[in-house]
């Protein structure tokens, strides 16, 4: 027993960064201490002194714990045996992996390497991990379905891989903690992570987290913060809406207005599958479902949102907000907010237009850019210079709301913006992560929308997971490079936070004794049950001093569950409001 107090004080650090509730004694000090004084890494080379015994007794702590997305049990073969970017489906991988950690331990402190579904040219790789890691295995892309006749052999997940990126979501084809993403591994791609950004589920996500604040207004002012949406595939709900639509204050909304609502398809981004409802939409959205008596039976998944009437127009024109989120850890939970910037329209707001791009913001939606780039220039201006007029960064907004006297405060972004944006991100994540797998080895990047009204007031419009980055203009470039690489940084961080904890605590467990060989493949642990509840403690999430981000880290804390009260919330949530 006292083996194990000692062993797991010095992983989690000195008494003064505790991330958990221990009574900080002058006994508990001379333990760290003690514990720690031959334990802690430093540049040198690392080794076990017995590998073989050390993988031994790391197999009998890191216990497996299955996920199969709620699939039936008939349904995992298929699942997890399929074809998925020329890597073979292989059950020993994290065996094999854990092996290779203790043949090898430096490797995770002493390399960046990184396994990518991305091509070469990919902003993330050009900008980002080709920049602070290696590529281990450059083989991996996107590549199309094997033809049975000519297919090449599947080949194995690089077994000195600490960091797994891909495109699409790997947790559908390969097991989590079993066939990849191991103890000493980090991927991108959460399951659940579709909570928040699928359309439909946030939007019911959000109705129900909404009700934990109907008494405390103070805290969410869902009226405000969220537009009303209406679940079509839901009978009540698209019942609900079709008696709105036979109102007379809807009536009068769309005359005052023309646009009242906006049909989004769920499954669609980047601008595509929205739709603002004016006469012709409405029609269409009353003929699918015969004016209602369809509801519960149109298998089309369709969410109608209100429409903000009143955006706040940059120069005569809408805008909205792209800000970045950095789910960090599930285990415990970690969350990172990133500034972004304003997605200016490039044609003149008119709420009685039938042409999108006044109504939508994103690029794909700009006939001004088509047309600058298919011709060289449009309206005297290039394309490049078309580019730079669409896109703000933050300083420039804040100069122009003080230049247009929409505020006084010369810090308003900081006063005033920022926090409540962070507020709106940590009440998103409070909504959805309920839903998330908890693994301390997986990370996931968002991009949040939001959009201002007249008012300067914040509204919530969607989440999604694998944001798009391009080569845009040069600042763009400079800004999303240094965002995506700070990513990484923390994300390699956290990992090597995490196998020093794993390293020292199997490397005291043997050298007190604590495990012994009792032949060649098997080993004998003292207090087995309470020597993995203290490894799955070790296990989770949180950084070693020496591993804390460095200050001109661009990314910053809103949520570490490694803390109580109001701290685990970077001090933004209040008490009544937890």
């Amino acid at each position: 027993m006292k083996f194990l107090r000692k062993v797991f004080l010095c992983a989690l650090g000195l008494s003064s960064q505790l991330p958990f509730a221990f009574t900080n004694t002058i006994e508990d000090i001379e333990f760290i201490n003690e514990a720690c004084l031959n334990t802690n890494l430093t540049t040198s080379k690392l080794a076990f002194e017995d590998p073989g015994l050390a993988n031994l007794v790391l197999k009998e702590l890191d216990v497996f714990e299955p996920n199969y997305n709620n699939w039936p049990e008939e349904k995992w073969d298929r699942k997890y045996k399929g074809y998925y970017l020329g890597l073979a489906p292989d059950d020993d991988y994290c065996d094999k992996h854990r092996e290779y950690f203790t043949q090898n331990p430096d490797y995770v402190f002493s390399e960046s390497n990184y396994v990518s579904s991305y091509l070469p040219q990919h902003f993330a790789r050009k900008f980002a991990l080709d920049q602070i890691g290696t590529n281990v295995q450059p083989d991996v892309q996107y590549l199309k379905k094997r033809n049975p006749k000519r297919s090449r052999p599947d080949v194995d997940l690089a077994i000195d891989s600490s960091l797994i990126v891909t495109g699409s979501t790997m947790f559908y084809k390969r097991h989590v903690g079993k066939q990849f993403s191991c103890l000493g591994q980090m991927s991108n791609h959460i399951p659940g992570h579709d909570s928040l950004y699928q359309k439909d589920q946030a939007a019911i996500g959000l109705i129900e987290y909404a009700k934990k604040y109907e008494d405390r207004p103070q805290c969410l002012r869902s009226d405000r913060f969220f537009p009303k949406n209406y679940l079509l595939t839901d009978k009540e709900q698209c019942l609900e809406f079709f008696q709105v639509l036979e109102s007379e204050k809807y009536q009068e909304l769309k005359e005052e207005r023309n646009i009242v609502f906006m049909r989004k398809i769920v499954g669609m981004h980047g601008g595509f599958g929205v739709f603002p409802v004016d006469s012709k939409e409405e029609q269409v959205i009353r003929k699918m479902y015969a004016n209602g008596e369809r509801c519960g039976e149109e298998k089309q998944n369709n969410i109608v949102q209100a429409f903000i009437h009143n955006p706040l127009l940059l120069n005569g024109r809408k805008s909205d907000v792209r800000l970045y989120m950095l789910v960090a850890s599930t285990n415990p939970l970690i969350v990172y907010y990133h500034d972004g910037y304003f997605r200016v329209s490039l044609t003149d707001y008119d709420m009685n237009t039938e042409d999108q791009s006044a109504l939508i913001t994103n690029t794909a939606f700009s006939s001004v850019l088509a047309e600058a780039e298919k011709t060289g220039s449009y309206q005297g201006k290039t394309y490049d210079e078309w580019k730079d007029e669409q896109t703000w960064l933050f300083d420039k907004f804040q100069n122009h709301i003080i230049e247009k006297g929409l505020t006084a405060d010369e810090n308003w972004m900081d006063n005033h913006f920022r926090p409540e944006c962070k507020k709106a991100m940590i009440h998103l994540l409070r909504m959805s992560q309920h839903n998330f797998l908890k693994r301390s080895s997986l990370f996931e990047f968002y991009a949040i929308d939001f959009m201002l009204d007249e008012d300067l007031n914040l509204w919530f419009i969607e989440a999604n997971a694998l944001p798009g980055l391009a080569e845009w203009t040069p600042d763009f470039t400079r800004f999303d490079g240094q965002m995506l690489r700070d990513e990484f940084d923390i994300i390699f961080r956290l990992l090597r936070s995490r196998m020093k904890r794993v390293f020292n605590f199997v490397n005291d467990l043997i050298n007190e004794g604590g495990a012994k060989r009792i032949a060649e493949d098997k080993v004998e642990i003292d207090n087995l049950a309470e020597n993995i509840e203290a490894f799955k403690k070790i296990s989770m999430n949180y950084f070693e001093p020496e591993y804390e981000p460095t200050d001109d880290n661009s990314w910053h804390k809103i949520i570490d569950e490694n803390h109580q009260g109001v701290e685990r919330y970077a001090g933004l949530i209040s008490e009544e409001c937890l």
